[in-house]
């Protein structure tokens, strides 16, 4: 496949999402068009010499293309075979959100009732290459520019061997990580799902699943395998367990008091049929995959029991990639099927002992020239009547909401022909409009929320690198003239 110039091979690739800088947005732009420019792209782009629209639908991620796809796949071990030691990035975001009704009160603590500009994030990376068959994608340093908090993300350890299995190919692999479904090679479910962006200045629906929603992310660590057979089957099984109140403290997983506990082990699982096909220029995929978690609710972990949620779900994954390339669609769609045993609430606060949990989101986008890049999606989450369980915020009883959602994303670089290859920025409008909030439907659109986000992202090292040059080049220079 090809891809801006670029000839795509299997085991190679990048994921430019995951990098970024600290700094007002009009200094980094200004930073970013200075004359010193490196021959060197973010993080896995510069362990693989390729553009971030390589691996990436929109040149910038999540969103991956197969080539992308199979360079997370192959363990994040893939390079040009030069040395970019150390692989560290950093990422920014500034963000505006504004809300049809004012947010009597504000929005957050420190800000407004509306229309409020805040830091969304800033976020270290050290992602890459360790040895030939293990490799890294760490976010061990992620501030909350909202909640004026500091904790870790996604983070995820690939131990990967391929071969041959009774002359059939396969990847295999062990992964470690500490957020259910941020092994997915789609994007679909909680932590890579559309949209990749969202805002905490804004009301949210009460209620989420544990795969759709990612409610255990970073509260959590788990360790398991995962395989593709010849390109078309892939499985992947996990276990995790819950961090206690003093780990989830020390990796800045906040608030802990007052919020729910994972205990136990919960298994994840996954099983899905694949495959790029027409020189992949198109791909599809369609999944199932199921969670057990047991949960405190409020953490109270003193109580006789726990609650049960179980989680069983779909996905199908669509890419159409134009023969040029200058035109891509994707599709994605996830339904889950969330049951609660609620023996600790019932106990607790008088719920119904059982309840019931449905979600359903799907989104279509299309990349012209993997610069301008419109989506528009759909979700509906739908539960059992259970007034003292959801404790929505609107006091109904059932935990319904439903709406669309319409974004236009703008990526000037991130392509072979940027004129730098250090640095990429993303610009996004999104337009969130209710049909239905935490079980109400009138004023629903109260809560519509218009969001405009940019993000930026910038691996260190390459200025860096070039200013000690020149400034050692200078050095020479200014020596052989006095020699």
């Amino acid at each position: 496949m090809l891809i801006e110039g670029v000839a795509m091979e299997t085991k190679t690739g990048n994921s430019c999402r995951f990098s970024g800088f600290i700094g007002l947005v009009a200094a980094s732009v200004g930073m970013m068009f200075s004359p010193h420019v490196a021959n060197a792209t973010p993080a896995f782009a510069v362990q693989t010499s390729q553009p971030c629209s390589a691996c990436h639908v929109g040149a910038y991620g999540p969103q991956l293309t197969p080539y992308g796809r199979d360079f997370k796949l192959y363990g994040y071990v893939s390079d040009d075979g030069k040395s970019h030691f150390p692989p560290v990035a950093i990422m920014e975001r500034t963000t505006f959100t504004n809300t049809k009704d004012k947010q009597e009160g504000g929005a957050a603590s420190g800000f407004g009732d509306n229309n409020n500009i805040a830091i969304g994030e800033i976020s270290g990376f050290y992602t890459g290459k360790v040895t030939d068959n293990i490799g890294v994608y760490l976010e061990p340093f992620s501030y909350d520019g909202v909640n004026r908090t500091t904790g870790w993300a996604n983070s995820e350890i690939r131990i990967v061997h391929d071969g041959k299995l009774l002359g059939v190919d396969y990847v295999a692999g062990i992964t470690a990580n500490n957020a259910p479904t941020v092994s997915d090679l789609w994007n679909a479910t909680s932590q890579w799902g559309w949209p990749f962006d969202v805002t905490e200045l804004a009301p949210a629906p009460v209620a989420g699943t544990l795969i759709g929603d990612g409610t255990a992310q970073f509260q959590v660590v788990g360790a398991g395998a995962y395989a593709m057979l010849d390109d078309w089957v892939y499985a992947e099984a996990e276990l995790y367990h819950g961090l206690s109140a003093g780990t989830r403290n020390f990796v800045g997983d906040w608030p802990v008091t007052g919020t729910d506990t994972y205990d136990g082990v919960m298994p994840y699982w996954k099983l899905a049929l694949q495959h790029s096909f027409d020189s992949d220029h198109q791909s599809f995929e369609v999944g199932t995959m199921g969670m057990v978690a047991n949960v405190y609710p409020g953490g109270d972990d003193m109580a006789a029991s726990s609650d049960r949620k179980t989680d069983l779900a779909a996905d199908a994954n669509y890419q159409w990639f134009s023969k040029d390339n200058s035109n891509i669609i994707s599709a994605h769609a996830l339904y889950v099927h969330e049951n609660l045993d609620l023996h600790a609430s019932e106990a607790l606060a008088g719920s119904n002992p059982k309840d019931e949990l449905q979600e359903f989101k799907a989104n279509v986008s299309y990349a012209y020239k993997q610069t301008w890049i419109p989506t528009v999606g759909f979700f509906h989450t739908w539960g059992s009547t259970d007034p003292v369980y959801w404790g929505t915020s609107t006091g109904s009883a059932i935990p319904n909401s439903q709406g669309y959602i319409a974004e236009l994303t703008y990526v000037p670089w991130g392509k072979q022909d940027s004129p730098i290859q250090w640095g990429n920025v993303r610009f996004e409008l999104q337009y969130t409009d209710y049909t239905q909030f935490d079980g109400v439907g009138t004023h629903a659109e109260d809560n519509n929320t218009l969001f405009f986000n940019i993000g930026i992202f910038f691996d260190p090292v390459p200025p860096i690198r070039d200013a000690v040059n020149a400034i050692e080049g200078n050095s020479n220079s200014g020596s052989g003239q006095h020699s």
